[in-house]
């Protein structure tokens, strides 16, 4: 098996199950946008999809993330370690 389906076979149930914040970089501490990385996730498993017809193009992956970076997608929008 490739690296990259061992990784996307460990990330799949994550994200399904909405485990978004078990797939986030420790090093960050909690200081991130739940709703920022839950949608990056999203777009991230969009981009790897089986089927390469059903995956987004780039150009659509960059409007998406440049979204998620504004920092529009939630006005209330806080960090992980904040939001407990």
């Amino acid at each position: 098996m490739e690296k990259s389906a061992i990784l996307l076979n460990g990330a799949n149930p994550l994200i399904k199950d909405e485990k978004f914040s078990e797939m986030a970089d420790p090093m960050l501490q909690g200081h991130y946008p739940a709703k920022g990385l839950e949608q990056a996730l999203i777009i991230a498993q969009m981009c790897v999809h089986e089927q390469p017809t059903n995956r987004p193009a780039i150009a659509e992956v960059v409007a998406f993330l440049t979204h998620i970076a504004s920092g529009k997608y939630d006005s209330e929008s806080q960090d992980v370690q904040n939001s407990t």
